[in-house]
């Protein structure tokens, strides 16, 4: 029935095999990248502390709660209304932001964990 390495997706005779160096074999195979249900302990990738993307997303929050708070004692429609409401549109655009630059630190942590070779990693 095919290569007893080879694992067919969907039961046997179904869709396509999973070939052993595939990416999604090669990955279940590292155990820092398996999701917290396989680990033992789920642990944090980086403390509260750590990461400019983290310290700026807590700022930002800090921001956009008290624009809000300001924002509910205005009349609706003034100026400082629709100031108020540019501002927390743009507080949510950086959140964007800093909520992908803050996975991509989360994914470099996670690359220097696994020693991988310099030759291997994403040249920025």
């Amino acid at each position: 029935m095919g290569d007893p390495g080879v694992r067919q997706r969907g039961g046997a005779g179904r869709g396509q095999a999973i070939h052993p160096c595939s990416a999604s074999m090669i990955i279940r195979k590292i155990p820092e990248a398996r999701t917290h249900t396989h680990r033992k302990e789920a642990q944090p990738m980086m403390n509260d502390s750590e990461g400019l993307a983290n310290q700026g997303i807590q700022r930002i929050l800090e921001l956009s709660a008290d624009a809000h708070i300001r924002r509910r004692g205005t009349v609706k429609d003034s100026p400082e209304f629709h100031s108020l409401s540019g501002a927390i549109a743009a507080y949510g655009k950086a959140l964007e932001l800093l909520t992908a630059m803050q996975e991509l630190e989360e994914f470099y942590a996670m690359i220097d964990q696994l020693d991988v070779p310099a030759s291997a990693q994403p040249v920025c």
